[in-house]
């Protein structure tokens, strides 16, 4: 085994064994075997070279049309939540004793809207623009990156199904528990969350919607209620 120079990045101690370059991820085993360094060289940049510069170029461009795209639905929250904002301020400086009321709640409800849109897209621009200017000037940086974020989000799933698991257990084990004040959780997930925190809903869960709607009070009719989402049906 022989350390050779990476024709690509130039980092050192390389070795010629290796399949790719752990620094760049440039192909190096099927080139350098039974040859000398000089040799290796050659074959290495007239064979892969172009084609770790044309993997490089691809990222950069469906990175750069990424971030575009990110900065257009930017523009578009920004322009609706403006839009009806200036309605809102129009609409609520025309209105005299409550008139417009309807006008106003719609227009409250569409800016509201516009502007969690901004909200949820948040950070996501930088993101994009940290993930150029590290893929510019290190590929296999960007891509060693981007492989930490697969299992970082992979393990996240795998203790979420796991929480869940548990959740399902608890629940199992309080339908046979026999302590008195033990809160008896249903076996069947939460239509809306997925969660095992599911039981029968209270006079507490109700009694600030019923005080103020009266029996027009959608949760009069409702028997269960989720503790981690609170939907109540």
């Amino acid at each position: 085994m022989a350390l050779i120079k990476c024709p690509h990045c130039q980092h050192d101690n390389v070795s010629d064994k290796a399949e790719t370059c752990p620094h760049c991820g440039l192909r190096i085993t099927q080139f350098c075997k039974g040859k000398s360094q000089n040799a290796c060289y050659d074959e290495i940049i007239s064979n892969n070279l172009s084609e770790v510069e044309a993997k490089r170029e691809r990222i950069l461009l469906m990175l750069k049309q990424q971030k575009n795209k990110e900065i257009k639905y930017k523009i578009g929250w920004f322009a609706w939540a403006i839009t009806w904002t200036i309605i809102l301020v129009l609409v609520f400086s025309l209105s005299e004793h409550g008139s417009h009321g309807l006008l106003i709640v719609i227009s409250l409800f569409f800016s509201i809207i516009g502007w969690g849109g901004i909200y949820l897209c948040r950070g996501s621009v930088e993101q994009f623009e940290n993930d150029l200017r590290l893929a510019e000037k290190d590929i296999a940086e960007y891509e060693r990156t981007i492989q930490r974020r697969i299992e970082a989000h992979k393990q996240k799933m795998i203790e979420g199904a796991n929480a869940l698991q548990r959740e399902k257990e608890y629940a199992e084990y309080t339908q046979t528990s026999g302590e008195a004040w033990t809160v008896r959780y249903f076996t069947d997930p939460c239509p809306y969350c997925g969660h095992y925190k599911v039981r029968y809903s209270k006079w507490e869960d109700k009694r600030f919607s019923i005080a103020f709607w009266g029996i027009a009070s959608s949760k009069i009719g409702q028997k269960f209620k989720c503790e981690n989402c609170k939907r109540m049906w």
